[in-house]
């Protein structure tokens, strides 16, 4: 077994004898959590709105600041496996799987700057900062535009690690991931904040889920299919790419299997056997093979031009799966709530 890599968004202040709601009002400390919320949520009384937001953006509509709270993978198809979904999802309710967003200078429409990485929540008071400590975690700095309420980055052009945990940790201690999700080339696309950009996205009250999923006519481009949602805020949405070698590094605790084997071989049920699928069998017979070229112009994917996210349209074949390409294609919708970020 290989030993996995060490993983892989005015703000107002809520002292311990109090929580935050999501216009700052504060509660009392025995507020009931509101039952649409992640009942799995650590201080979950602390929660409120429309994506059961810790504090509101509204009074730093130049400094919002988030953590994302649910996610939805287009592709690989693999990871939105019900079972393999169901568990990244209940790591993100606990709050061990901490992947934050903040927002800089985005008093006006035109270039903003965007941080974002493993965030380390402080058990206390329920705050959450980067990662200073250890330079394989620290957050990606992505040029971005802000126009209308909405935001697009330029691609990170190196490797943004994603720690999953199964724990709390400290600034400073070493970590021990269930997981993680080693990502090259991550880019934001069309993100639409609500209008007091505390929520990216909205939990839906009525199923108790955050709604990441868009089901609507997938031919249709990005910004389209966005604009067509009946959400009130839809998700953002994430590109990016997992190289082959980074997955095969990467141990996947609660799957007990490695990540490029459960991206390769897509049918967990058919891979027992061999148990090192990527090492053992030809990439030739791989159910996913790879799907994207990654070199040091950055990454490109088969289907990259005129295409949709479930692959449907012209393929532009860049790389060979069996012999060239490199990196799996990762496209995933993703809803966020309002938090403090403190460094």
């Amino acid at each position: 077994m290989k030993r996995p890599l060490l993983w892989l968004v005015s703000i107002v202040c809520c002292w311990s004898a109090v929580a935050c709601s999501e216009t700052g009002d504060p509660l009392a400390v025995d507020q009931p959590a509101p039952d649409y919320c992640p009942d799995k949520a650590p201080l979950g009384y602390q929660m409120s709105g429309d994506c059961c937001a810790r504090v509101s953006n509204a009074d730093r509509l130049d400094h919002p600041q988030f953590r994302v709270a649910g996610i939805s993978v287009n592709r690989p198809a693999i990871l939105d496996d019900d079972f393999i979904a169901n568990i990244i999802q209940a790591f993100l309710d606990q709050e061990t799987f901490n992947w934050i967003i903040d927002v800089q200078n985005a008093a006006a429409d035109g270039p903003i700057d965007i941080r974002t990485g493993f965030g380390i929540r402080d058990v206390q008071d329920n705050t959450f900062s980067f990662d200073t400590t250890n330079p394989d975690l620290a957050p990606a700095p992505l040029a971005a535009e802000l126009g209308e309420n909405e935001v697009s980055s330029e691609s990170f052009n190196q490797t943004l690690l994603l720690p999953i945990l199964d724990k709390d940790v400290t600034p400073g201690q070493t970590i021990d991931p269930s997981a993680v999700l080693p990502v090259d080339q991550l880019k934001l696309i069309n993100v639409p904040f609500s209008d007091d950009r505390t929520c990216i996205g909205i939990r839906n009250r009525d199923l108790n889920v955050y709604e990441t999923k868009i089901i609507v006519d997938q031919s249709l481009d990005t910004e389209t299919r966005l604009e067509a949602s009946e959400f009130p805020v839809p998700p953002g949405e994430v590109e990016a790419y997992v190289k082959v070698d980074a997955a095969d590094d990467v141990f996947v605790a609660d799957l007990n299997d490695k990540l490029c084997d459960i991206i390769a071989c897509e049918l967990r049920s058919t891979c027992s056997d061999p148990v090192d699928y990527c090492g053992e069998v030809a990439r030739s017979e791989w159910n996913n093979p790879p799907d994207s070229l990654c070199d040091s112009n950055g990454c490109q994917r088969n289907d990259s031009e005129g295409d949709d996210v479930n692959g449907n349209g012209n393929m532009d074949q860049v790389c060979d799966p069996a012999t060239e390409c490199n990196a799996w294609y990762l496209n995933l919708y993703f809803v966020a709530q309002g938090v403090e970020i403190t460094n």
